[in-house]
């Protein structure tokens, strides 16, 4: 397991036993390996996550799954052009997410957070359109005979079929990468650290303005959380 799902289930195991009163009874990750860097996690990636980088058309890419699966490929596309988590796309409810000019996304926000994603180009407006006339009103991209978590088994199952996994090299969340790159090059007009930028050297001033953008279209707060998806400052 990779450091990220280690400390994410013994979490869950550290939530349980402050419910049942035995606080202290689950340890730190540390406690349990040999090797404490097995489950240090680090949030600041070194390589590129992005689709593109790895030589894949996502245009392409998407089609092919299109072709077994319209909604995998719908949520694949939401990610791309609204750098929307995984179950964001596939709990967004269009007709009632449109708000004209932004989607407010509310159903499986991280943490519960609601925030709004502008919609800017015509490539996004047709897109929503599109889920507009194929899904029912009050619907969301998993089809009603469906379970969140059982259309998420057939959604992984279907993009594993077409190559888009961690083994792979490429993965869903790569899409989420694409869209906040660009928006870190659209604002600042360079590139991020992780694709070979060096921005913070030359104007921190902006730089922050593009980290701080990129943080809250991701649905955070706080700037430092760009770094997962820029690179570091350096």
């Amino acid at each position: 397991m990779s450091a990220s799902t280690i400390c994410n289930r013994i979490s869950v195991f550290k939530a349980f036993s402050s419910w049942i009163g035995k606080e202290g009874m689950v340890m730190q990750p540390e406690s349990y390996v040999q090797d404490k860097n097995s489950v240090k996690r680090s949030y600041v990636p070194t390589e590129p996550k992005t689709w593109s980088s790895q030589g894949v058309s996502i245009s392409e890419k998407i089609e092919a799954v299109r072709k077994e699966c319209n909604r995998s490929a719908n949520a694949l596309e939401l990610q791309h052009l609204f750098g929307l988590r995984t179950k964001e796309s596939c709990l967004l409810k269009p007709h009632s997410a449109d708000k004209g000019h932004y989607l407010l996304i509310e159903h499986g926000a991280k943490g519960g957070r609601m925030r709004t994603v502008p919609i800017e180009t015509d490539a996004q407006r047709a897109l929503i359109e599109q889920l507009k006339t194929s899904i029912h009103t009050g619907e969301s991209l998993v089809p009603r005979e469906k379970t969140y978590y059982q259309f998420n088994k057939h959604y992984y199952y279907v993009l594993s079929k077409h190559n888009i996994s961690r083994k792979d090299g490429i993965t869903a969340h790569g899409l989420r990468h694409e869209h906040l790159n660009k928006l870190y090059s659209d604002v600042t007009g360079h590139k991020s650290t992780v694709e070979g930028g060096n921005l913070h050297n030359e104007n921190q001033t902006l730089d922050s303005h593009g980290r701080q953008l990129v943080s809250e279209r991701a649905g955070h707060s706080r700037e430092q959380i760009a770094s997962a998806y820029l690179g570091g400052k350096s």
